[in-house]
C-alpha cells in the first residue's frame, strides 16, 4: 500500500468509525476498489481502530478519570455495604456524581457482553463477510432504514437514572449486530438508545463509551495479524493509517455529538441508502 493510500485509508476509518455510516463496510469496499487482498484488510483495519480508540479515550478523558475514581477501594466498599443505592431513582445530592458513573460503568460491562460473545464465536465468519460486496451493500441499506426511523421518535427523557441494565443489554445487542460489515456500530447503538427513550445526548455519549472495550477487544483479537502486517505492509504505512484515523476520528466525535443533540441523526440514513445502492452496483 502506498503512503497516499495509507492516509486515505486512515482518514476513511476516522470518518466512518464514529459517523453512523459503517467503517467496516466502507473499508471493505475500499479494498475491493483498490484491489487489496481481503486478508490484509483486517490487520490494517485494526491498526486504524487503534487510532480511533485513542481519539475516543482522549475526547472522553474526564469520564474515564471518573471511572477510575469510582473504582477506588473506598467507593467500591461503599457500594458493597449498600448495593441498593445503585438502583435508586433519586440518589442523595452528594452521591449523585459517583453513583451515576458507577451505573454507567455497569451498563458498559453489560453492553459489552453480546459483542464479546459473538466476536469470539464467529471470528472466521465475520472475516469472510468482508469479501461479500453484496452483503455489505444490503447491510448499508439496513443501516439507512434504521437511521431514518429515528426521525419518527421524539426526544426521550431517560438518562442513566432511568436506563439501567436491560437498556444496556439491548444497546449491546445492537452493537453486536454491527460486527457485520455494512452495519454501523455508532448508528445502531445510538438508534437503539433513541428507540428506548434515552435522551439523545446520553444515547450518543453512552455509544461512544461503549465503543472503547469493543475497539480494544478487536485489537486484542487481531494482535497477531497486526504483527504480521507490520512485516508485510511496512511500519510507515501503518503509522500513517494510525495518525490519520486518530486525527479525523477526534473531529468526527465532536461533529456527531452536535448532530445527534440537534435531532438530525436520520440525515445519515440517506447517505447509507445511497452507499448501499452504489455498493450493490459493484456486484
Amino acid at each position: 500500500m502506498s503512503l497516499i493510500r495509507a492516509v486515505l485509508f486512515g482518514t476513511l476509518q476516522g470518518l466512518t468509525e464514529f459517523l453512523p455510516v459503517s467503517s467496516s463496510g466502507h473499508l471493505a469496499v475500499f479494498h475491493k476498489l483498490f484491489g487489496a487482498a481481503v486478508k490484509s484488510m483486517v490487520p490494517m483495519g485494526v491498526i486504524a481502530h487503534v487510532g480511533t480508540l485513542l481519539a475516543v479515550l482522549i475526547y472522553f478523558r474526564k469520564d474515564l478519570l471518573m471511572f477510575v475514581r469510582v473504582l477506588s477501594p473506598k467507593a467500591l466498599s461503599s457500594v458493597a455495604r449498600r448495593p441498593s443505592q445503585l438502583f435508586v431513582a433519586q440518589p442523595p445530592q452528594d452521591e449523585h456524581a459517583k453513583l451515576s458513573y458507577q451505573r454507567i460503568l455497569a451498563m458498559i460491562v453489560v453492553g459489552t457482553l453480546p459483542a464479546a460473545v459473538i466476536g469470539f464465536a464467529f471470528k472466521g465468519t465475520i472475516e469472510r463477510a468482508f469479501a461479500s460486496v453484496k452483503l455489505i451493500g444490503v447491510m448499508f441499506l439496513v443501516t439507512g432504514i434504521v437511521l431514518l426511523l429515528t426521525r419518527l421518535r421524539q426526544q426521550g427523557e431517560r438518562t442513566v437514572w432511568h436506563a439501567w441494565l436491560l437498556s444496556a443489554l439491548l444497546i449491546g445487542t445492537a452493537q453486536a449486530l454491527a460486527i457485520t460489515p455494512g452495519i454501523s456500530r455508532s448508528g445502531f447503538t445510538i438508534a437503539a438508545g433513541i428507540f428506548l427513550g434515552l435522551r439523545r445526548d446520553f444515547a450518543a455519549r453512552f455509544s461512544f463509551l461503549l465503543s472503547i472495550p469493543a475497539i480494544a477487544g478487536a485489537f486484542v483479537l487481531e494482535f497477531g495479524d497486526i504483527a504480521r502486517a507490520l512485516t508485510t505492509q511496512g511500519a510507515a504505512e501503518m503509522l500513517l493509517i494510525f495518525l490519520a484515523a486518530f486525527a479525523v476520528g477526534y473531529v468526527s466525535i465532536a461533529v456527531l455529538l452536535r448532530i445527534v443533540s440537534r435531532g438530525r441523526l436520520h440525515l445519515f440514513g440517506f447517505y447509507c441508502l445511497a452507499a448501499g445502492i452504489l455498493t450493490l452496483c459493484l456486484v
